[in-house]
């Protein structure tokens, strides 16, 4: 809309021949006691004339009034108007070269006689001395590059209230976006391998990929979603294309817009007589979302080419099959509905595909490349990806018996839990965005979608990313010998250890009765970070009369002292969590890469290791897993895990043993996070359960468990030394 306004605006310049000179001033939205001649002129000699003089003309034209309207409305305008950092400030604190580069505010008050910051229509268009008579404006048609003079590097003071908006500009010309209509259509664009070399075969014949792969495109057919439809209007001929602009998404006159509008829906609300009070509107999807979605949700764009590709293939969970998933969730009512995992003007999705293949994603990727878009995961994959249990064991957002959990096992939880640890109150977490449902008679819960943990579980912004956590030190949920559990100088890794630090440990155990053998309640899944520091944990049930290596050299890897310097050399300050399994911030969390046999974080290895290989680890790995299976081969033969079936047949003393089967089993890095400790902790565990009693003898079958043999050093006939 905005080029065909300004290019009826070059046209018509004839006509407005006739009216006044540039030099005027009006009294309309806003008032002005700026004399144009004190605005001086442009680098050319131009005389710059104030956005009143432009006002003048453009808002009786029934072309350009709208857009005069919506620049009134804008931000662009009411820029700090009414607040501390008004003109005065700006011009003190050296903000005028972006917030007012001409000096129009000087004086100007809007209707309420709120004195103004303005960026006026000259910062954009360039000085209009000479539109009228002469010729047109310099720059008729902005575009990225002159958002980008001002919206790009921001000074430190803007940080804290616009950390996303940070070298946008810069972000924005490396992306796929500014590439989107290929070469020699993509002027912005500042990274060649980022060019849609595919639109070089369609333009400039127009079809359906000019909609969501040009800027003309997306604003002239705005409405029209259908690509037959598109292709019909359409032909291309004497067209001129280009990428995709900061004007396709962003409204260049009404400042804050987006391309398309929020949708709301109003509902009535009673009073307690049942007449109607008021009517309470609701958002049913915002603004960022639907502009967002106007081009990544079009099932007859490239969907089923790649589970990348397209967004309808991994984006949307079905709310009627319960603790089934079929992909992410989006709460498509907030205002940040896509930028909330996605730093939508980078437009790149490196992060947001490791993560996918990760445990925090239940590994949601890796399933649908093997099954298919329409891929669902469930507990019925929990042998063959295990992480699937932590998002699908329970409805863990609607379950009455589960809010404990929710700060974990839900992406609400864990940013509201984190946001504020002190005052966390699970009740107070708002699933309505899940679509529960519930049945028509009794008003009982049936299902919902299911949340994984997304990006803002742990982030406060997807695009500096910053951390909901601050500190160095985390006080665990749990004590020893009636002590608080504190880690210090863990820092980044606060974020991991919070759900990662376990649930529980040896004096949980002991204190456990019959009443309430509760694994959960105890040892739980994943209890990485309470092995890694075992030393303060003591994680396992740890046997009277026996001594056990609780240090592990790994946990002090990333960690500082009080002075905030670094405890390991080389290993950098973020905390053993993050240092290892996040190198270069990827966010698949794993460490070796079994198909191209790599460790991600090598480098931090051989800090210290003189060397080390994926092999070695991928070895450890198996020998803990037979091991794990040892130890519950022992426990199946009794009573089975739980041991709840007949405590007769299952002494509360063995019930706490078996539950050292966690240990083993459910940490899946416990062979290289403390590989001393949980050697001893399955020597004794396997000890005992054979008959009952430590004897200081353990013997397995080296044929039947080779790698159990070979991790915990057998000999020949399968005979193990305490480690």
């Amino acid at each position: 809309m905005q080029k065909n306004m300004m290019l009826i605006c070059a046209v018509a310049s004839a006509a407005l021949l006739t009216l006044s000179g540039c030099g005027s001033n009006r009294e309309s939205n806003f008032s002005s006691n700026t004399e144009a001649e004190s605005l001086g002129a442009s680098a050319a000699g131009v005389s710059l004339v104030g956005s009143d003089v432009c006002i003048e003309c453009h808002a009786g034209f029934s072309w350009s009034a709208q857009e005069v309207d919506k620049y009134l409305a804008g931000k662009h305008t009411n820029n700090h108007a009414g607040s501390a950092y008004g003109f005065d400030y700006m011009e003190a604190n050296a903000c005028t070269e972006c917030h007012d580069p001409i000096g129009e505010s000087l004086g100007k008050t809007d209707n309420d006689g709120v004195d103004q910051v303005v960026v006026g229509c000259e910062n954009c268009h360039g000085a209009g001395g000479e539109h009228f008579g002469v010729g047109p404006m310099p720059n008729p048609l902005p575009g990225s590059d002159t958002c980008g003079e001002c919206h790009n590097t921001l000074p430190e003071s803007h940080l804290p209230h616009h950390p996303d908006a940070d070298s946008i500009y810069e972000r924005y010309a490396a992306s796929a976006h500014a590439g989107s209509a290929g070469p020699d259509r993509s002027e912005y664009s500042s990274d060649e391998s980022k060019l849609n070399g595919h639109m070089g075969d369609h333009l400039p014949f127009g079809h359906s990929c000019v909609k969501c792969h040009t800027h003309e495109g997306a604003i002239e057919y705005l409405e029209v979603d259908d690509a037959t439809e598109i292709s019909a209007i359409d032909d291309g001929s004497g067209k001129l294309y280009t990428s995709m602009q900061c004007k396709t998404c962003h409204d260049p006159h009404e400042a804050g817009k987006l391309l398309e509008p929020a949708v709301h829906e109003e509902h009535p609300v009673y009073a307690e007589d049942g007449t109607l009070d008021h009517l309470e509107e609701t958002t049913i999807s915002s603004a960022q979302y639907n502009t967002c979605v106007n081009c990544h949700e079009h099932e007859d764009f490239h969907l089923g080419k790649n589970v990348t590709w397209s967004m309808l293939e991994t984006h949307g969970d079905d709310a009627t099959s319960n603790n089934t998933i079929e992909g992410y969730v989006i709460d498509e009512t907030a205002e940040d509905a896509c930028s909330a995992c996605h730093d939508v003007h980078s437009a790149d999705t490196t992060i947001n595909a490791q993560w996918a293949k990760s445990g925090h994603a239940a590994e949601i990727a890796i399933f649908k490349e093997e099954e298919g878009p329409d891929g669902a995961i469930s507990m019925a994959y929990e042998e063959e990806r295990h992480s699937v249990i932590a998002f699908t064991e329970f409805n863990f957002a609607f379950d009455a018996d589960r809010e404990s959990c929710q700060r974990c096992h839900t992406t609400t939880g864990a940013k509201n839990y984190l946001s504020d640890p002190a005052n966390y109150d699970a009740s107070a977490n708002d699933f309505s965005h899940l679509d529960p449902v519930y049945d028509a008679t009794t008003n009982a819960f049936i299902s919902s979608k299911s949340e994984m943990l997304y990006c803002g579980g742990c982030h406060s912004s997807t695009t500096t990313g910053d951390l909901l956590v601050d500190g160095s030190d985390i006080t665990l949920d749990y004590t020893y010998d009636g002590a608080d559990i504190v880690l210090e100088g863990v820092n980044e890794s606060k974020v991991c250890l919070t759900c990662h630090g376990g649930w529980g440990n040896n004096d949980s155990l002991r204190a456990i009765t019959d009443a309430n053998r509760d694994f959960h309640g105890v040892m739980h899944h994943g209890p990485a970070g309470a092995i890694l520091f075992a030393n303060q944990t003591h994680a396992g049930y740890e046997f009277d009369g026996q001594t056990y290596s609780t240090t592990s050299a790994h946990s002090q890897i990333g960690t500082t002292d009080a002075a905030g310097n670094e405890v390991v050399p080389g290993t950098g300050t973020a905390g053993p969590c993050v240092a290892c399994h996040m190198a270069e911030k990827n966010h698949s969390n794993t460490v070796v890469e079994a198909e191209n046999m790599t460790i991600t974080s090598e480098a931090l290895c051989t800090t210290c290791h003189a060397s080390m290989t994926a092999a070695e680890l991928i070895a450890a790995n198996e020998g803990r897993k037979e091991t794990a299976a040892i130890i519950r081969s022992y426990i199946d033969a009794t009573v089975g895990i739980k041991g709840t079936a007949n405590p007769a047949l299952y002494p509360l003393e063995s019930y706490r043993v078996a539950m050292n089967w966690w240990v083993v089993y459910d940490e899946f890095g416990g062979q290289v996070h403390n590989p001393t400790y949980v050697k001893q902790i399955a020597f004794d565990t396997i000890d005992y359960l054979a008959d009952g009693a430590l004897d200081g003898s353990v013997t397995i079958d080296p044929v039947l468990w080779p790698n159990a043999a070979a991790w915990m050093d057998a000999d020949a006939v399968g005979a193990i030394t305490r480690p």
